[in-house]
C-alpha cells in the first residue's frame, strides 16, 4: 500500500484489494497524508468551513476569516469589503484601500 516510511495509508487509512488507500475520516490524499476537504491541523480533527487545507492550515477563500474560516468578511464571499480594501484573514474585518 501507499504511505512509505509512515506505513500502509500513513497510518491514517487501510488498504484495499486494488493496493490503493480508503482514508479514515478527516484525511486524503492517496496516501492519506493530507486533511480531507473540511478539516485541519496536524491531526486534522480542527474544522475548515470555508477554506482549503494547506500543509494542515486552513487557509480561507475570499470573503472568509478566523482561524477555521467560519468568520465572514464585511460584504460576504461575493463582494468582501465591499472591494474597497482587503478582509483581515485574522479577524475579518477590514484593512480600507487609500482613501476609503
Amino acid at each position: 500500500g501507499l504511505g512509505g516510511a509512515l506505513g500502509v495509508c500513513s497510518g491514517h487509512g487501510t488498504c484495499n484489494a486494488s493496493g490503493g488507500c480508503v482514508c479514515h475520516p478527516a484525511w486524503g490524499g492517496s496516501a492519506c497524508s493530507t486533511c480531507a476537504t473540511g478539516y485541519h491541523g496536524g491531526a486534522c480533527t480542527l474544522p475548515c468551513a470555508n477554506g482549503l487545507s494547506i500543509n494542515h492550515l486552513c487557509t480561507c477563500l475570499p470573503g472568509w476569516a478566523g482561524a477555521n474560516c467560519t468568520v465572514p468578511c464585511p460584504g460576504g464571499p461575493s463582494g468582501p469589503c465591499s472591494g474597497h480594501g482587503t478582509c483581515r484573514t485574522g479577524d475579518g474585518t477590514c484593512a480600507c484601500d487609500f482613501g476609503w
